[in-house]
């Protein structure tokens, strides 16, 4: 996608307000209330009559200062408010970019903030929600997370019960670009509810590169305690594999190649170093996690088929996790109706598929219009009631 050059009045005015396809900037008179309501799709433009997905319904998109300058580094921020080095936030872009407008979440924000380099100066900036595309489906699952652990959160304030805390896994994590989006999400979600008293959140990501260093800076950036009474952050170096029986060779062969791969994008220290292979349940343990997991985000490049394959796995997600979103890596719709059905046998609901569209290049037809999907997703939601009553 070209990008499009800011509009020359926007130039010398000091609110900027983001376009409804977010390729570019128009002046904003003043800070206020934004209507964001509208749907704005990445491939066929607005899509009339039609909502967003309720989740994103409980906030509204970011609003707030920011300051560019010859000294500092080029910093970019989403409608969430995440605050991310460009280099990193934008690391695969080109390959982003070969897909279409699958990641066109990430490359309109890329695009729009390589517009306001050139003019070092302080902005008020004012974001809609984004173009409906690929990751557009897995913020949906994100942000509903967050609203029914805080719809359960004031449930069990309101029983006098003492509310779990907030639980987030991601397997997969890079720098951990979803578990910052749940936190960022919950912060302000809980902040415009006036819930101030939440308990300490829970957030553990893993990945075969050890991309720890990149998370906790962008922790710092985003003002997130890693170890405090806001939250926890953990980063384990491993290749998460099915509980019960796993091939560890395989697995390490597997992690090595993610390593090679993804090391330099994601800030990793070394492209090289070996990686350990580890059961779900084994690391869930290692790190003390809570019995009660809110969303499980899963985007391992293929290994997800495996990691879904033994009861045993599949037994400790039902007693254990709300929701699941799963990046599928795989050209063959067979096999993602395989994984469909065999959370549908273990009672999950299945709330959306949509299979990558590489190999048939067919537009996938969505409430909120066509997209491409590169990978394709699966999200399930656990059918079971997990409220932390059931565990020890």
């Amino acid at each position: 996608m070209t990008s499009v050059p800011i509009v020359p009045e926007a130039r010398a005015c000091p609110s900027l307000l983001i376009q409804p396809d977010w390729t570019g900037w128009s002046c904003q008179l003043g800070a206020g209330e934004l209507n964001s309501t509208g749907v704005w799709n990445a491939i066929s433009g607005l899509v009339p009559q039609v909502s967003h997905e309720a989740a994103f319904g409980h906030l509204s998109p970011w609003q707030g200062k920011y300051t560019q300058s010859h000294t500092q580094e080029v910093l970019v921020r989403d409608f969430l408010g995440f605050l991310c080095p460009r280099d990193l936030y934008c690391g695969h872009d080109s390959a982003h970019r070969s897909y279409g407008e699958a990641y066109a979440i990430r490359t309109r924000v890329c695009d729009s903030f390589l517009q306001l380099q050139d003019l070092h100066s302080d902005y008020y900036l004012s974001f809609r929600w984004p173009v409906v595309s690929e990751e557009y489906f897995e913020y949906a699952a994100v942000l509903s997370s967050v609203v029914e652990y805080l719809d359960a959160f004031e449930e069990e304030k309101l029983r006098g019960s003492t509310p779990r805390p907030f639980a987030f896994v991601e397997l997969g994590a890079g720098y951990g670009h979803w578990s910052f989006a749940a936190h960022l999400a919950l912060r302000r979600v809980a902040a415009h509810r006036q819930l101030l008293d939440l308990p300490r959140h829970r957030y553990l990501l893993v990945d075969a590169v050890d991309a720890s260093m990149a998370a906790h800076e962008l922790a710092r950036l985003n003002e997130v305690e890693t170890n405090g009474p806001e939250g926890f952050l953990n980063f384990h170096q491993g290749f998460v594999t099915s509980s019960g029986h796993f091939d560890l060779s395989a697995s390490r062969a597997y992690a090595a190649w993610i390593v090679r791969s993804f090391s330099a994008a994601w800030g990793g220290s070394s492209a090289s170093a070996a990686v350990e292979a580890v059961s779900l349940q084994a690391v869930l343990v290692m790190y003390d996690m809570p019995c009660v997991i809110d969303m499980l985000d899963v985007d391992i490049q293929g290994g997800e088929y495996h990691l879904f394959s033994t009861n045993e796995t599949m037994s400790l997600l039902k007693q254990r996790v709300r929701r699941i979103h799963i990046g599928l890596h795989s050209q063959s719709a067979h096999r993602n109706l395989v994984l469909k059905a065999r959370f549908r046998r273990w009672g999950w609901g299945v709330k959306w598929l949509w299979h990558s569209n590489l190999q048939d290049r067919m537009l996938r037809e969505t409430p909120w219009g066509p997209v491409v999907f590169a990978d394709g997703v699966l999200t399930v939601v656990n059918s079971r009631q997990l409220d932390g009553s059931q565990c020890p």
